[in-house]
């Protein structure tokens, strides 16, 4: 009864009357993308949906019997795997999973420059979402058998690979950014110093161009 009350309560997530009817692959995916993360407010918290940080590369790394082989001029049909075309469709058709472009510069390439706003992953680090993390581990394993014959330390061991690679990249990010403002600052100050220098009809084009420069540099 405990198990079927945390399937439930898995599969009441966003999403549940729209995937009712799916097969049974893009229905697992659609509870597992639900399972590892959890909708925010802050439009900040992100989640890859490309790259080795990704949404689909932690399912692939939990179940890789689930994900569908890419093989060049062959179509694969089949309800038991699903590919990350499909995978992706499904949780921003079905699910309620946002995506939003950022700026080239704003993340790695290897990530793509779309990604999942408003959505963060349940931390394995931290008791309260770890606690979470092991429920829905047993509601997909109620809930899909056939498909969830990992453990669960395998299990928390993957997403714990995924967020401290991804958080990671974010600092990563975060330090590129504190550069990038240090350097408009140091052409402010710059332009400030050599400003009274400058003839009345340049100062508008050099004002300009660093403004131009902030706003590339930090969008």
């Amino acid at each position: 009864e405990a198990q079927m009350e945390m399937a439930e309560r898995l599969m009441m997530r966003p999403g549940k009357i729209c995937i009712s009817g799916m097969a049974e692959a893009p229905r697992f995916a659609a509870a597992f993308a639900s399972a590892v993360t959890v909708e925010t407010k802050s439009c900040k918290d992100l989640v890859a949906r490309n790259g080795p940080h990704s949404l689909f590369r932690a399912f692939a790394l939990i179940y890789p019997e689930v994900i569908l082989p890419e093989t060049d001029g062959v179509r694969h049909r089949t309800n038991k795997q699903i590919s990350q075309a499909k995978f992706l469709k499904v949780l921003q058709t079905h699910c309620g999973f946002v995506r939003v472009r950022v700026r080239k510069q704003a993340i790695d390439r290897d990530n793509g420059t779309w990604l999942f706003s408003n959505r963060r992953w349940l931390n394995p680090s931290d008791p309260s979402d770890r606690q979470v993390l092991i429920h829905n581990y047993a509601a997909l394993c109620y809930t899909f058998p056939r498909f969830t014959n990992c453990s669960l330390e395998h299990f928390i061991d993957k997403l714990e690979q995924i967020l401290s690679s991804w958080n990671a990249t974010l600092r990563a990010v975060e330090c590129r950014k504190r550069s990038s403002a240090q350097t408009v600052q140091g052409h402010v100050k710059e332009y400030e110093e050599n400003d009274r220098s400058q003839p009345e009809e340049s100062k508008s084009v050099v004002r300009t161009s660093v403004m131009d420069l902030a706003n590339i540099l930090n969008p």
